[in-house]
This record gives structure tokens, sequence and C-alpha cells, in this order.
């Protein structure tokens, strides 16, 4: 699908211009998909032609990516959560299945503990924060990724890692 697909379509939310796909069957039950840090909706491009057949598909750029304004703002899960359920109420949906991949996984999770009446299910994929490192990975990173390595490196690196972490979406 990533070929094709579509423009997004946009919903103010208070300050926020957010940008949305609403893919798929209108009067299916309904998935709300949720980026991880740094992507936009298009990371879900691969995975909502299968999916539509069946469901109504809304596919999300959080604010401050994709599509969606970028504002400065103290972005922080719970504003993400919230901004998501103020967008299902634009659009009218009570229940979706939150599907997150990594920050998204933690934004849907949360919105499920404090909205339980909102949330269908939950799909989460690769959710954040629950990798297990081994001590010598924690210490190696705790020691080599500083504040003061970030600011040593050239521009042309560090936009080449950001790239390759967040932009590059291999098959």
């Amino acid at each position: 699908m990533r070929g094709t697909w579509p423009a997004p379509r946009f919903a103010q939310l208070g300050a926020f211009r957010v940008a949305y796909r609403d893919l798929g069957a209108p009067d299916g039950p309904p998935v709300l998909f949720v980026h991880g840090l740094g992507s936009s909706g298009l990371s879900w491009s691969r995975n909502v032609a299968r999916l539509g057949a069946r469901h109504r598909l809304i596919v999300v750029d959080l604010p401050g990516c994709g599509d969606s304004a970028k504002p400065p703002y103290r972005y922080t899960l719970g504003f993400f959560a919230r901004r998501l359920l103020r967008l299902l109420d634009h659009l009218g949906v009570e229940r979706p299945v939150w599907a997150g991949h990594s920050m998204g996984a933690h934004i849907a999770m949360l919105a499920a503990l404090e909205h339980p009446e909102r949330v269908r299910a939950l799909l989460l994929s690769a959710p954040a924060g629950f990798e297990r490192f081994t001590e010598a990975h924690a210490s190696f990173l705790r020691r080599t990724v500083t504040p003061d390595w970030v600011r040593r490196q050239k521009p042309r690196d560090f936009k080449a890692n950001l790239e390759v972490a967040f932009h590059s979406v291999p098959p």
C-alpha cells in the first residue's frame, strides 16, 4: 500500500491539527493505529491492506510527527493518549482496538489503563521499555551514549543514525 498511501485528512483538536487516514471498511470494527517515536502513520502502510477488507482503519500521525502540526510543546505519553481520545470523539468512534508500535504501544496501554471503556483490545508490537538488556549492554550504553557524545557527532553522521533508526522501514 506504500505506493498508494492516501493523502491525509485533518482534525483540529484544540491547538493541534492532527493528520490521519480513515481506510478500509467504513462500517467494520474500528482499529486505531499508533506509530512509534520519530515515525508516522506511514510505518503501518504494509499492515493495513489485508485488515481493511473487514475493519475500519484509522491511521494517525501523532502531533509533532508526519503530516500533523509540529508546534513546540511538551509532548508526553499522556498528552498523546488524550489527543487520540479527542480524535476518536471527532470521528465518532467509541471503542476501537488500539494497535501500537514501540512508543505507540505505550500510548495504547496508557489509554487502556486510564480509559478502559474506550479500548476494545490492545495489539502491541514491540512495545518500547520491555527490552531486556544484559548488565554489560546497559553499562556500555551508559558509558557510550552520553550527552557529550551526542554533541560531538557530525551532523551528517547523526542524521544517518536517525534515518536508520526511525525512517528506514525494512521489508
